[in-house]
């Protein structure tokens, strides 16, 4: 690990270079280690509630989520097929 990367770059590395089918298992066990690692382990409940509304809020921002592209691209061919 380099001395001087921020968090955000550490992070944006390690999903880069994860695989493409992560299981929910494998997720679980990482958040696992890192709770035990920095004893976060009583802190979960806070960090969970701010977690769900982080994941909501990302959400319906519809930044590049699938369900996002999704609708856009059924939009814009509705609105082709309408005119």
């Amino acid at each position: 690990m380099e001395k001087n990367k921020s968090i955000r770059e550490l992070m944006n590395c390690f999903l880069e270079d994860l695989p493409d089918k992560l299981t929910d298992d494998d997720v679980s066990l990482i958040i696992l280690t890192l709770l035990m690692t920095y004893e976060k382990n009583n802190s979960w409940f806070d960090m969970q509630d701010n977690i769900t509304f982080n994941m909501i809020a990302f959400l319906e921002r519809g930044e590049k989520t699938p369900h996002a592209t999704a609708v856009k691209d059924a939009d814009n061919f509705l609105k082709r097929i309408i005119k």
